[in-house]
């Protein structure tokens, strides 16, 4: 399960404005990377800089989202289909990002990459 996540900025005020479109709770999803050091590829320290992959998969995914909701039966659907994508989305930048090291550049792997993960709460 992921363990920092994020949230989206504006969902609250979006589905304020869809109130009367919706019916029934909707489901929540916490979308991101489970390990020990992800919020620190992501944030940065004092040494190494930011990586920003789950920023970024998180914009990508989110300019889908009209297509997204063209194919959504309900909102419960579309909540699933963007968390799916943003899954993806967030996969996919990691292997975009390299970090300069003495021994040549690398790409984030293995646990980071394998870790990221959408759970309906």
């Amino acid at each position: 399960m992921p363990g920092w996540g994020m949230s989206l900025l504006g969902y609250a005020a979006l589905k304020k404005g869809m109130e009367g479109m919706i019916s029934g709770p909707t489901d929540t999803w916490l979308i991101g990377p489970n390990t020990d050091y992800d919020v620190y590829v992501e944030l940065g320290t004092s040494r190494i800089p930011s990586r920003p992959c789950v920023k970024f998969g998180a914009e990508k995914a989110m300019e889908q989202l009209d297509s997204l909701e063209r194919v959504s039966i309900n909102i419960n659907a579309l909540l699933r289909l963007l968390a799916l994508k943003m899954e993806y989305e967030i996969k996919a930048s990691m292997q975009r990002v390299i970090y300069a090291h003495p021994l040549g550049d690398i790409t984030p792997t293995g646990n980071l990459k394998g870790s990221v993960e959408a759970v309906k709460q």
